[in-house]
Parts: structure tokens; C-alpha cells; sequence
């Protein structure tokens, strides 16, 4: 008799306890991973940019935010030839790699305003921003 007139109370307890294991297997705390930090989405040269040079020397690169772009160039017959690459930067160094010829083009880069400046040994070359 006695344990029947403590059964509401240990039936409330079980309850309680059993929607705190429910509650803390739904809920969980904000981690480091649900905010992942995508450094090609953040990146200060996602775009399209356009060389200062005029004429057949005329180049362009497009990084997109996801670590691919395009290079586009005239070829020695002037005409308009792009390029797949993907990119990746480390620092104030870029690598760009060429999909499909597996070359790989090594720079310093810095961004001022809408220009994009990369350096290659001593050559710098200067970049206008397209969009």
C-alpha cells in the first residue's frame, strides 16, 4: 500500500527524467562546424578582373567563389582563347592551375580598391575590377 501511494511521484519522476534525455538528444549547442569558414567564398579576388594591358596582351581572370575560374587570353592567331583553373590562395600567395594542361602559375597578390596587383618574380601585372 505504501509503494502505490508513491507511485504518482516516481511515475512524475520518470517522466521528468525521460523528457530531459529526449530534450538533450534534440538539442544541441552551436559548434565550430556548423559554421564552416569557406575561404574561397571570402576571398577578396572572387570576381572577374581585366589586365590594364591593351591589345593582344589583353588578359582576364575569373575566380569564382568556389576555388574554379577561367583565364582568358588572345592565342598568337589573336584569337579569344579561356581556360579552365582552379585556384587557391595562402596568405598574400596565389596559386593558379591550369585543369588541362597542368601548368601552374605562382603569384603575390594584393588587392587596393577595384585593382588586383600580381606579382610574378619582378613583373607586376595590374588588374581592373570587371564584376
Amino acid at each position: 500500500m505504501k509503494f502505490i501511494s508513491r507511485l504518482p511521484k516516481i511515475l512524475a519522476g520518470l517522466f521528468i527524467a525521460a523528457a530531459a534525455v529526449a530534450a538533450s538528444s534534440t538539442l544541441t549547442s552551436c559548434s565550430d562546424d556548423d559554421y564552416y569558414y569557406d575561404p574561397y567564398y571570402y576571398s577578396p579576388i572572387v570576381g572577374s578582373w581585366g589586365s590594364a594591358a591593351s591589345g593582344f596582351y589583353y588578359n582576364e581572370f575569373t575566380f569564382y567563389s568556389d576555388g574554379t575560374g577561367i583565364y582568358s587570353a588572345y592565342n598568337d592567331f589573336g584569337n579569344w582563347e579561356s581556360w579552365a583553373i582552379t585556384w587557391a590562395t595562402s596568405g598574400n600567395s596565389l596559386n593558379v592551375y591550369f585543369v588541362n594542361t597542368g601548368q601552374s602559375w605562382y603569384y603575390t597578390w594584393r588587392t587596393s580598391g577595384n585593382y588586383l596587383y600580381l606579382t610574378n618574380g619582378s613583373t607586376q601585372s595590374v588588374y581592373g575590377l570587371i564584376y
